[in-house]
């Protein structure tokens, strides 16, 4: 036990056991990003994508982070101190509001909840490009940005699209090429049908569905009793925002370190895939394993 626990600390530079999920479930009224992971990673998981997805944030949105100390400020030393550790707590209290691991009802999937003014697309996005070029994870998969999550009804599918799709098709664009993933898990009154056409309605007739050049993918996700929504662009050439899949070392040989570890990912996600039984309007590419 002590020896699992010295090599769960070290990974990612943070202690992995004092990660703790504040609830289970998500609920109405949420932002963040839905991770997929091997079986019985969530924790690990949860921990690393966090450690990146802070960087990010303060990457993107350094205002949260709050200001820096002038070096020109004056002061004793008992006052320096104070204004560092008041300062220190600012930034993990800031670090909490705006990323917190939320434990799904299912195994091999996690719920990253962000606040304001963090946008989960644009962190998905620029993380998966980051993604390319290095390796930043273990155990985390795929990447699903939820802009808001809604109850699991039509009337509110089409509330929470009329306010999702606006800025992307109801601002003065035309002829715009979309798609829509619809993916279920846990829930069996909703189908894919009635989806696909309340997205489309609520899409209107100026935009055409293509589903192999589309301009734009409308992803929706459902779980249980709540839908969340959102719209990317570049999901095919970010790899369909999957990290394991985006990274790809320059030298073809493999690290007998990582292999195992590849493996698992690999063989869980296709497991979990299977067992969820996720439905989509986009066909899976012929040469990709992990969907």
């Amino acid at each position: 036990m002590a020896k699992r626990e010295h090599s769960d600390t070290k990974h990612g530079g943070a202690s992995i056991k004092r990660l703790k999920f504040k609830r289970t479930g998500i609920e109405k009224n949420e932002s963040g990003i839905l991770i997929t992971v091997p079986r019985g990673k969530e924790r690990q998981a949860s921990n690393e994508i966090i450690n990146v997805l802070s960087q990010h944030v303060a990457t993107l949105w350094p205002e949260t982070i709050g200001p820096e100390e002038s070096d020109d400020d004056e002061g004793d030393l008992e006052e320096a101190i104070s204004r560092e550790l008041e300062g220190m707590k600012e930034k993990k209290k800031s670090k909490k509001e705006l990323l917190t691991p939320i434990l799904i009802d299912l195994q091999c999937v996690v719920f990253i909840k962000i606040r304001p003014p963090i946008d989960p697309v644009r962190l998905v996005e620029y993380t998966c490009k980051e993604g390319k070029t290095k390796k930043m994870t273990r155990f985390t998969q795929r990447l699903t940005p939820i802009v808001r999550t809604t109850g699991a009804s039509i009337e509110e599918l089409e509330d929470l699209a009329l306010e999702v799709l606006k800025p992307h098709f109801h601002e003065g664009q035309q002829d715009l090429k979309f798609a829509v993933q619809a993916t279920i898990r846990n829930h069996s009154i909703l189908k894919k049908d009635d989806i696909y056409r309340s997205i489309a309605k609520c899409v209107g007739r100026e935009h055409k569905v293509d589903l192999k050049n589309y301009d734009l993918l409308i992803m929706v996700q459902v779980f249980k009793n709540i839908i969340g929504m959102s719209v990317v662009r570049d999901y095919e050439q970010l790899r369909r925002f999957n990290l394991n899949e985006l990274y790809q070392p320059g030298s073809s040989k493999v690290d007998e370190k990582t292999k195992p570890v590849e493996k698992e990912i690999n063989k869980d996600e296709n497991k979990q895939t299977a067992e969820a039984k996720p439905i989509s309007d986009i066909p899976e590419p012929k040469e990709s394993t992990n969907s």
